[in-house]
């Protein structure tokens, strides 16, 4: 694949319950996220793209989704690639596979994705700030968004270290794979 964009970065796919999966609850108005579900739910794989500075736990956070079940995409360098208004994720092609690890080196995994269809993007808060999140997010603002190759994605801050970090990225995976399908919240 042909990258129109090259950048620095590191991408995790999640598998996520297609759309159709995530109903909206009619009481509530909000989508009923729910971990439970039969083994044969259909689901598709889409991307977080993970930035932040060097030190910031990109690795760290990466190491933790994959234990959660998640594939590395890319590491270091991610192509960038717009393919029917949708931005496409990949390593180049000496990189696939590869995740450097701080301590550790760089090691192979034995499972990673060519490329993944980009969802989200995830901005790692410096780990020396002690900045607040927001709380409610409201990804339809400019100030939660953020542009690739002309298309707009969700956009979360997080920090890397939580415990609870590689939970939040499963769960804004599938909120923004529903946003990408047309699904409102």
């Amino acid at each position: 694949m042909e990258h129109a964009s090259l950048i620095h970065a590191t991408v995790i796919a999640f598998a996520v319950p297609v759309a159709a999966e995530t109903p909206q609850n009619p009481d509530t108005g909000f989508v009923d996220w729910t971990f439970t579900g039969s083994p044969e739910m259909q689901k598709r794989w889409v991307g977080v793209l993970l930035r932040g500075e060097s030190g910031s736990g990109k690795s760290d956070l990466a190491l933790r989704c994959l234990e959660r079940g998640a594939v590395l995409v890319a590491d270091d360098q991610v192509g960038l690639a717009l393919r029917n208004e949708t931005v496409i994720a990949s390593a180049p092609t000496n990189l696939q596979g590869l995740l450097e690890v701080r301590g550790l080196g760089i090691i192979r995994l034995e499972q990673s994705l060519e490329r993944v269809e980009l969802v989200g993007v995830a901005d790692l808060q410096d780990p020396n700030e002690q900045r607040d999140v927001e709380r409610m997010p409201d990804f339809s603002k400019a100030g939660q968004r953020v542009s690739f190759l002309g298309c707009s994605l969700p956009k979360l801050e997080i920090r890397a270290f939580e415990a609870s970090a590689a939970l939040k990225l499963e769960i804004y995976a599938g909120f923004c794979a529903a946003l990408s399908a047309g699904r409102r919240f």
